[in-house]
C-alpha cells in the first residue's frame, strides 16, 4: 500500500454476474476489474457515475465476511467461490436483463437548446445533431 494507507477489504462483481470476488483491498478489486482505485472507492461508498453502477458491483466486508474470506490475489488466482472460478470471463457473466437500456458512456444524449431569448427550446436526439 502506498504512503501507509490501511487496506480496505471489499467485495466486487460485474452486474449480473452471481459470484462476488473477495480483495484485500479496494486497490486490488480495481486492478482486478481495470477500473481507477478512486472509482472502486466510489463504488463501494455509493458515490460512483451511473454508468459505473451499471457495470460493477462492490462492497465493504463485514467483521463476520473477514472471518471466512478467502482473498483473491493481485494476479486472479482464487476468488470467494470455487478455487479457478473467473468471475470475469465472458461464458461466467451473462448479460443483464436490461443490457439494452444500461446507460452506455459513448450512447448519444438528448438534449434542448435555443438561442437566448429567442422562443421555445427545441429538442434534439443527441448533442451532434444540435450542433
Amino acid at each position: 500500500q502506498r504512503g501507509g494507507a490501511v487496506p480496505r477489504p471489499c467485495e466486487a462483481r460485474r452486474v449480473g454476474s452471481a459470484i462476488w470476488r473477495c480483495f484485500a483491498s479496494q486497490a486490488d478489486a480495481a486492478r482486478a476489474f481495470g477500473i481507477h482505485r478512486v472509482v472502486m472507492g466510489e463504488l463501494v461508498h455509493g458515490k460512483a457515475s451511473a454508468a459505473m453502477h451499471a457495470r460493477y458491483e462492490a462492497r465493504t466486508l463485514s467483521a463476520e465476511d473477514l472471518a471466512g474470506a478467502v482473498f483473491e490475489d493481485v494476479g486472479g488466482a482464487l476468488t470467494a467461490g470455487a478455487p479457478g472460478d473467473d468471475d470475469d470471463s465472458p461464458a461466467d457473466t451473462p448479460a443483464p436483463a436490461d443490457a439494452e437500456a444500461a446507460p452506455h458512456v459513448n450512447a448519444p444524449r438528448p438534449c434542448e437548446m435555443r438561442c437566448v431569448g429567442a422562443g421555445p427550446y427545441r429538442c434534439f436526439a443527441s448533442q451532434a445533431d444540435a450542433a
